[in-house]
């Protein structure tokens, strides 16, 4: 079975991400919950990911087997005792068969870190990520979430 390991970010891993923009944009607008244009587009959203995890917001770990860069794992939204974060997986679709590998590889990396619950959401019309998240042992819990559509006005004050 081929080795899978998470590894910090290093600036030659930034052909491996272009070339993934390359062959899977719309991968890469799922993992940031974005639209990504253009290749310079993914690259500032990127660099944004690298800048929370320098100052601490985040996680970012390259993914690679054999020392083949495959995908990155992600933990955004942590909180500020480090013991709760949402988790994201990329893993490029000719290396999808690594996914739960990558997974519980982010999922030990989080505990050995002192994280101790992830929360994730999911779209429920998206059967194959909602089966892979059920897979890996999430469970639904009893919440409703609310959105109000605030429409944009122009005030000749911006003071409230």
């Amino acid at each position: 079975m081929a080795e899978i390991r998470l590894r910090p970010f290093e600036p030659a891993d930034s052909e491996a991400l272009s070339a993934w923009y390359g062959h899977d944009p719309q991968g890469l607008e799922a993992l940031m919950g974005t639209p990504l244009p253009d290749p310079i587009g993914c690259t500032l959203a990127f660099n944004a990911i690298l800048q929370h995890h320098q100052e601490g917001r985040s996680i970012f770990l390259m993914a690679v087997c054999d020392d083949r860069a495959i995908g990155c794992v992600i933990v955004s939204d942590l909180s500020p005792e480090w013991d709760k974060g949402r988790p994201h997986i990329y893993i490029v679709p000719d290396e999808r068969r690594h996914s739960f590998a990558v997974a519980r590889a982010g999922e030990q990396m989080a505990r050995q870190l002192g994280i101790q619950h992830f929360m994730i959401s999911v779209d429920p019309k998206n059967r194959r990520s909602l089966l892979f998240a059920k897979r890996l042992g999430y469970t639904d819990i009893p919440h409703l979430i609310l959105r109000k559509e605030l429409s944009a006005w122009v005030q000749n004050s911006r003071s409230p």
